[in-house]
């Protein structure tokens, strides 16, 4: 099979109509690529955003697929082994066809069964946050996506990749598990972080809506300083100039008004100073004047 992604090169077929499935779907249509279809288990789970030209199914897999070269497999984590064994055993599966599974937490293993029956197997992972699928067909071109698989998976992979204007990043033979726990901090816990950085700012006096509209331009801003200048410059702070004094006050004010989001500012403060020391920014006098205020906040005196 060919691994371009001309136009009509490659006809794809989706297992679940999810954000990314759709996502996905829908770039590759637009790319040119033909996409047979779209796959999902009950009808009220196809309720997605659609294109009239992109076809859908659910009930048992159709005999479109017959028809496919490429089966993405973008279902929930938890049932990502229990479809690839389904599809092993489908008669509509062709012999030729590469599948792969779009999940960061797991390599091309969990579809053993399809590799059983010679199938090409392999993994394309969006290294990116899909909230919605319309969000998705906006953010992803221009976005990594890890590869692994057979030497055949990832060739293709990486054409499929590039067609949609994406950046192919092999990833084999590494932990996926401390790969997706890094996606996940820089990603989901990110928002985690901005909601309790929100709620203190609301709790210091202005209403949480306005709060997070007030932290909007300096998020952009941090996030714009790291791509342009890199980490070591773009650290700025009470933690990274040593500023024992104006943490004090911050723990003691986190501790009155906002005492469960002490853990995670103390966690953060620690890993700021790890980074500080790392880059050059603090000597080791003012590490220890730091942390001799972190531990009088943390119960380790």
């Amino acid at each position: 099979m060919s691994t371009s992604a001309d136009k009509g090169s490659h006809k794809i077929f989706i297992l679940g109509p999810g954000r990314v499935g759709l996502s996905l779907g829908l770039l590759f249509h637009r790319a040119g690529l033909d996409v047979i279809g779209i796959w999902g288990r009950r009808k009220s789970s196809l309720s997605g955003e659609r294109e009239s030209a992109m076809l859908f199914f659910h009930g048992p897999f159709p005999p479109e697929m017959a028809v496919s070269n490429v089966i993405l497999i973008t279902t929930v984590d938890r049932a990502i082994e229990e479809v690839a064994g389904r599809l092993a055993d489908c008669e509509h599966l062709p012999d030729s066809a590469i599948v792969y599974h779009c999940s960061g937490a797991f390599d091309s293993g969990i579809l053993a069964s399809l590799k059983a029956k010679g199938i090409s197997t392999g993994t394309i992972h969006p290294l990116q946050s899909i909230p919605t699928a319309e969000v998705g067909t906006r953010l992803l071109p221009g976005s990594y996506f890890t590869l692994e698989g057979d030497g055949r998976a990832v060739r293709t992979g990486r054409a499929l990749v590039k067609a949609i204007g994406g950046y192919p990043l092999p990833l084999a033979g590494g932990d996926r598990g401390l790969y997706h726990a890094a996606a996940a901090m820089a990603g989901n816990f990110l928002v985690t972080l901005v909601w309790s950085a929100a709620r203190m700012v609301s709790d210091a006096g202005l209403k949480e809506e306005r709060a997070l509209q007030a932290l909007q331009p300096m998020i952009r801003g941090v996030v714009s300083n790291i791509e342009e200048i890199g980490i070591r410059n773009a650290l700025t702070g009470p933690v990274s100039r040593g500023d024992a004094h104006t943490l004090r006050i911050q723990l003691e004010a986190i501790g009155k008004k906002r005492p469960e989001d002490l853990p995670l500012f103390v966690a953060m403060a620690e890993r700021t100073i790890e980074l500080s020391r790392e880059i050059g920014l603090l000597d080791e006098e003012r590490i220890r004047r730091l942390r001799k205020v972190i531990d009088a906040f943390d119960g380790r005196t």
